[in-house]
């Protein structure tokens, strides 16, 4: 029966690999999941290595400065190209790619030159500290790091579903890489930022290699109605980045402790595979929905079926075992982590709606920065008056519930602006199902590891 088992699965992954080198969308789904498995390894590879926690800890505090990155609209413009491309003409569109790039290497070079400005502030309000290690070359790498990540949209746009594959093995590796070596080296951060900044320099290459022979010309008449478009969708993204800013920003302000702050940042991520899944399955499907709006809205459904059924049994196994995990995994300095990590699993209950890909697709981005703006708000409120009764924990879980309540103001203004009921894209019996599973099992783990702020 085991060898039976075990041929089933071998098959089932050949099959998966095989549908990846016909289908971009489960591509562009791998490189999201292999981009957030190296991350993951990356902080295992940190945690057990020489470093101080101190050292750990401006590590992360440079992983943040890329949010303020972020905050200029890499990931609008690209959303917003995703709702775009289908009503491109095939000459164009090696063109407009080219004209998106320059653009959001120029928006990220307007944030890094920014942040190098601010330095100072940045030191002294955010991280209470005199000064951060190697700020200018990580904030150079963040730039040029976040600028190259259009390059599997460039994959997935183009249809080019044979890249996938090799491309998300180098790139993971190259990322492991960067980190690993320098710290087997004994060369410690100094030139980890340097592996970096070439691991990011290698995926300009890349870009430029893929848009070879395109076209180089500035389409202004492409960019002026591509930027009054996108400046709603970037301003919506923006206001999630700027909630993931403030929660680190409150642990800074309440506990003054670059430690504690390392340790929150290790505890603040989704499970793994999962928001890298939602993120791309959200791209995929608004390229399908400006297409085809019943396809999608079938497509969504179905995708959300097999996700449920794959992570939220996993999310229950390891809320019950995420404190003994963590500090085997990462050491005991990192026991604490585990409450956070708990209780940024219940985003799970509310990332499997997707309202917000069908408003990319009709283009209606003005109401999704509307609503990203009273979930900010509600962020905000949430954790300070938690941050006091319950910590670490108190913080995470006023995102849980603001991103909660933002989804479900995001399914009603579906219904009530496009007549899509959230039956059409929602398994809403499962869902419940499996959400109420979650909830018995996070609050039977605060009790059974006897969690105190």
């Amino acid at each position: 029966m085991g060898n039976l088992r075990n041929l089933d699965v071998r098959s089932s992954a050949k099959r998966f690999f095989r549908n990846v080198l016909v289908d971009s969308s489960l591509g562009f789904q791998l490189f999201s999941i292999v981009r957030q498995a190296a991350t993951l390894v990356v902080g295992i590879i940190l945690a057990r290595s020489t470093l101080s926690l101190f050292e750990i800890g401006i590590y992360e505090a440079w992983m943040y400065l890329g949010l303020f990155i972020m905050l200029f609209g890499v990931s609008g413009v690209l959303q917003a190209l995703a709702s775009r491309f289908s009503s491109i003409s095939d000459a164009e569109r090696g063109n407009v790619l080219w004209n998106v790039y320059l653009l959001i290497l120029c928006l990220a070079s307007i944030a890094t030159l920014g942040l190098i400005a601010f330095k100072d502030f940045l030191e002294s309000h955010i991280f209470n500290l005199a000064e951060i290690p190697h700020f200018t070359p990580a904030v150079i790498f963040l730039g040029l790091h976040f600028s190259a990540s259009i390059f599997p949209f460039i994959l997935l746009l183009q249809n080019k579903s044979t890249f996938f594959l090799p491309v998300s093995f180098v790139y993971g590796l190259s990322h492991i890489l960067a980190i690993s070596v320098p710290l087997y080296l004994g060369l410690g951060l100094e030139m980890i930022v340097q592996a970096l900044l070439f691991f990011a320099i290698v995926q300009h290459i890349f870009i430029w290699y893929l848009l070879k022979g395109k076209g180089f010309g500035i389409m202004f008449s492409f960019l002026r109605p591509f930027l009054v478009i996108s400046v709603p969708l970037i301003l919506y993204l923006a206001i999630g980045y700027l909630a993931q800013i403030f929660d680190s920003w409150l642990v800074n302000w309440h506990y003054a402790d670059i430690e504690t702050f390392a340790i929150f940042r290790y505890g603040a991520r989704e499970l793994p595979g999962a928001l890298a899944l939602a993120g791309s399955f959200t791209t995929a499907a608004v390229v399908l929905l400006s297409k085809d709006l019943d396809h999608g809205l079938k497509r969504i459904q179905r995708g959300t079926r097999k996700f449920l059924h794959l992570f939220f049994p996993i999310a229950i196994v390891l809320m019950m075992t995420s404190p003994h995990l963590f500090t085997w995994v990462y050491g005991p300095s990192f026991s604490s982590s585990a409450f956070v990590f708990n209780t940024y699993l219940l985003l799970l209950i509310s990332r499997w709606f997707f309202p917000h890909a069908i408003l990319m697709a009709k283009e209606d981005n003005l109401v999704l920065f509307l609503t990203a703006v009273v979930e900010l708000i509600l962020n905000v409120g949430i954790s300070l008056a938690l941050v006091y009764r319950f910590g670490l924990v108190g913080i995470a879980m006023g995102t849980v519930m603001a991103f909660f309540l933002e989804k479900c103001l995001l399914t009603y203004l579906v219904l009530r602006r496009h007549k899509i009921d959230f039956r059409h894209y929602v398994p809403i019996r499962l869902l419940g199902k499996y959400t109420m599973v979650t909830l018995v099992a996070y609050t039977f783990s605060l009790y059974w590891f006897g969690y105190s702020s």
